[in-house]
């Protein structure tokens, strides 16, 4: 009998073998991205970006102690990403998640647009557009299969796509423009 992080290896390799979407572990006790196969690992200013800051985080914990489903949220450039979550004594521990992706093709002005909205370098910015540009699109209807096994590898129970859960956790929109500081880059070892 395979454990939940083996079952979630099985499932990252056999989706692997037909999409390119992003896995990430959130640590929820610890704070921090435990695993991640996403192509910015540990580019927080774009984590910044796509996720939010810690409060992103913290509201999909305190939504998972009283839904038990997974949850399909949006951000202001309509990238989507799906969260499961995973329990230790009836308490989340771990945020699973898949994304972000478009669900279907997005204007590079929507992009810009959104960016217009922060402060950032021009270098950053630049970046940043590439990064978001290059998000993998898969229809909804592709990609709630994969959230249905994914919460099928964490909870080892099976979920219908009518059980799933769709919310914005997007604060409200500011009026003032937001600073993204870019982190510096890390050579990778």
């Amino acid at each position: 009998v395979m454990d939940c992080s083996e079952r979630i290896d099985f499932f990252l390799e056999l989706m692997s073998c037909s999409q390119n979407i992003s896995y990430w572990c959130v640590d929820v006790k610890e704070r921090r991205i435990s695993r991640t196969t996403s192509l910015y690992d540990g580019d927080r200013s774009f984590i910044r970006l796509t996720f939010g800051d810690e409060k992103r985080f913290e509201a999909l914990r305190a939504f998972g102690e009283t839904n038990r489903n997974p949850v399909i949220s949006h951000n202001a450039v309509d990238l989507a990403w799906a969260t499961v979550f995973e329990y230790e004594d009836n308490a989340v521990s771990k945020l699973h998640i898949l994304g972000p992706l478009y669900t279907s093709e997005i204007s590079p002005v929507v992009i810009e647009k959104e960016l217009d909205r922060h402060y950032m370098s021009q270098r950053f910015r630049r970046r940043a557009i590439a990064l978001l540009a290059g998000q993998p699109v898969l229809s909804a209807t592709r990609f709630w299969p994969y959230v249905q096994m994914l919460h099928f590898a964490v909870n080892s129970e099976k979920v219908g796509i009518d059980a799933f859960r769709f919310e914005d956790f997007n604060a409200p929109k500011a009026k003032k423009r937001s600073v993204i500081p870019e982190e510096p880059e890390t050579p990778n070892p």
